[in-house]
């Protein structure tokens, strides 16, 4: 999977989350460590939450990505995540529209028949 398009996403998912760290640097020290805490601290609640992924995953993300302006192996992690939602957008908006409108009602579908399962 890496096309010369796949390399191009790529190259410009990390100029634009290197971009957002180099403005996060220019920050007082005060904000910055604040911005720490509320990322490991989002990252905590999150990994609580995991067993509840809709709960979990979302805040795990989200402090990922504010511990991705301060450390570089968040920030990799960050850029790697990114760059592959990137990739599967463009290869969504590439399908036809029968599979465009596929998808979304199929996973409606699964999650109904869970829920069903689940609460019935």
């Amino acid at each position: 999977m890496n096309s010369p398009d796949s390399e191009l996403v790529k190259r410009a998912t990390a100029t634009r989350l290197a971009a957002r760290r180099e403005r996060h640097r220019r920050r007082p020290a005060v904000v910055r460590a604040l911005i720490d805490l509320g990322g490991g601290l989002l990252s905590l609640v999150g990994l609580v939450l995991l067993w509840a992924p809709e709960f979990g995953l979302p805040l795990l993300l989200a402090g990922f990505g504010l511990l991705a302006l301060e450390f570089d192996w968040a920030f990799r992690a960050r850029a790697w995540t990114e760059w592959r939602a990137a990739l599967l957008r463009r290869r969504f908006v590439t399908q036809p529209p029968a599979v465009q409108a596929a998808l979304p009602i199929t996973m409606l579908a699964i999650i109904g028949i869970v829920l069903w399962r689940v609460l019935f």
